[in-house]
């Protein structure tokens, strides 16, 4: 069950940073938005694979999946700040 469950977020969360919100149209402070968004998602998902390896092969979380999670959310957050989207 809980297998399921986890497959079940995992699959709706990657489905939810594959939208793309951003049209013609939209500010740049909306792409902006837009961006960290989507690197929050990828971080979310990223974190969630970890749990859902970790309960599939029975064992505990390894802190060095969850640090790569928060490495490349890091790098991909220092990306779009780069392009003039802070949030500061």
């Amino acid at each position: 069950m809980r297998r399921m469950l986890v497959g079940v977020v995992g699959v709706t969360l990657s489905l939810l940073t594959g939208v793309r919100a951003v049209n013609a149209a939209a500010t740049r402070a909306e792409k902006c938005a837009a961006a960290e968004l989507k690197a929050a998602g990828k971080k979310a998902d990223a974190k969630l694979r970890c749990h859902e390896t970790a309960l599939t092969q029975g064992k505990s979380v390894t802190s060095a999946c969850l640090a790569g999670a928060d490495a490349r959310f890091a790098v991909a957050f220092a990306k779009v700040e780069a392009r003039g989207c802070s949030t500061r």
